[in-house]
């Protein structure tokens, strides 16, 4: 149940991540159509749960502001880690586009895109370790239980979203897991 509300605030974000090998192989063309329709039952649900999320937010300006306050309070132990989110979060944009544009040579590309995972390491090791204070833990989790007793309120169908979406992250990875090439 803890997990239930990062489901349905990152819907999209889990996607990426969860689904990230999966999605990589489906775009080589590697991937089965039972994969692809899984990623795409995927999708459909994270959009429902999202919007089911924006508009309890919208409904519940309380919740809305403590997801406010819960934000610039991770944001504020970050920055006391030694990180500014702000100029990061500028440096990886900017890192990206040059990644995207397609005017690096071999050598530069490689160069950026270690100035690139350096950052992405840097900000990653920053919020953990901010991640980690029992405030911000407390927080957290006091957050979670609020919003998704908002979200059940403004719609029945959440937990039955939320169960539906952990399924097919299962299959998911365990899609992705058997794709993999053995070693041995």
């Amino acid at each position: 149940m803890q997990r239930s509300l990062r489901i349905a605030a990152l819907a999209t974000l889990a996607l990426t991540f969860v689904a990230g090998p999966t999605l990589a192989a489906s775009n080589s063309g590697k991937a089965n159509n039972g994969t692809q329709a899984l990623i795409q039952k995927y999708q459909e649900k994270s959009k429902e749960l999202q919007q089911i999320h924006q508009k309890t937010l919208k409904n519940n300006p309380e919740l809305k502001k403590q997801q406010n306050d819960y934000q610039k309070m991770v944001r504020s132990a970050i920055k006391k880690q030694g990180y500014n989110t702000e100029s990061g979060r500028d440096k990886l944009q900017s890192l990206s586009k040059k990644l995207q544009s397609g005017d690096l040579s071999k050598s530069k590309r490689k160069e950026v895109m270690q100035q690139f995972q350096s950052e992405r390491k840097k900000m990653s090791k920053a919020r953990k370790q901010a991640m980690s204070q029992p405030k911000i833990k407390q927080a957290r989790q006091k957050l979670q239980d609020d919003t998704q007793a908002a979200m059940k309120k403004q719609n029945s169908k959440t937990d039955k979203l939320i169960q539906s979406l952990r399924k097919i992250q299962k299959k998911m990875r365990s899609s992705a897991k058997s794709s993999q090439p053995q070693s041995g």
